[in-house]
Order: structure tokens, then C-alpha cells, then sequence
């Protein structure tokens, strides 16, 4: 099945969201929570037809959902629920102070001693990451 049946299949049934939902998880398995939401933008807007118009401000570049839409409401909480069902909460930007164990502060220091730079090692692990 394509993203857009799991996306319909979500929208018209309420014992088919669960297996939609299992089945986008398994379609977006290590994918980037903007990717599934990219991805999953066009098909929101097709089930609800809605448009997708140029964003403006801060989502300038991007798509986004028409506001003056009837839909617009059920579109952007289904795809808020699906992008949470997919990839979890956003996490927000506050950081929170975490400790390491001395083994893993030792395990840390040898792997960036691989790298000629802390940049490569980080490109390194998003990379892994991804």
C-alpha cells in the first residue's frame, strides 16, 4: 500500500487507524521527523481536500496547510496525530542537564580521538543517526 492509502485508510475508519498508523510507522522506520512530515503533508491535504499554499514568515519556503480551508482543523490534528504516532512528542528546545557515567565519558573521548575534528565525529554519528 502507498502512504496516501494509509493516509485515506486512517481518515475513513476508526478500527483502521491503528493498522494505518502501524503501517506508516514501518514505512517511515529511520526516517527524519521533517521527512515524514514533508511526505506526509501532500496526503493529509488530498484525504481532507485541502490545498497546500507557500508558507509565510517562519514557514516561508515551505508548504503548508490552507488555513481558510473547512477542513483545515481535522487536517492539521491528523497529521499532528500521525507525525506523534510516527515519531514520537517534538522535543522542545530546552536543554536538561544529563550525566555520564565514567565508563561512558571513556568511551565518548575514545571515539572522538578517531576523528581529526569534534565536526567530523558529529557528522559521523548523524549519519549513523540516519
Amino acid at each position: 500500500m502507498s502512504i496516501q492509502s494509509h493516509v485515506s485508510a486512517y481518515k475513513a475508519s476508526v478500527d483502521g487507524k491503528q493498522v494505518a498508523i502501524d503501517s506508516l510507522i514501518k514505512e517511515f522506520k529511520g526516517k527524519r521527523r521533517e521527512f515524514v512530515i514533508a511526505t506526509l503533508k501532500p496526503c493529509i491535504a488530498k484525504s481532507y481536500d485541502i490545498k497546500l499554499i507557500e508558507g509565510e514568515r517562519k514557514a516561508k519556503g515551505t508548504m503548508v496547510l490552507d488555513k481558510s480551508s473547512a477542513n483545515y482543523e481535522a487536517a492539521r490534528d491528523a497529521l499532528y496525530v500521525l507525525v506523534t504516532a510516527i515519531k514520537g512528542r517534538a522535543t522542545s528546545s530546552s536543554t536538561e542537564e544529563v550525566t555520564f557515567t565514567k565508563a561512558q565519558l571513556k568511551l565518548a573521548k575514545s571515539y572522538l580521538e578517531q576523528f581529526d575534528s569534534k565536526a567530523k565525529a558529529i557528522k559521523a554519528l548523524n549519519e549513523i543517526a540516519q
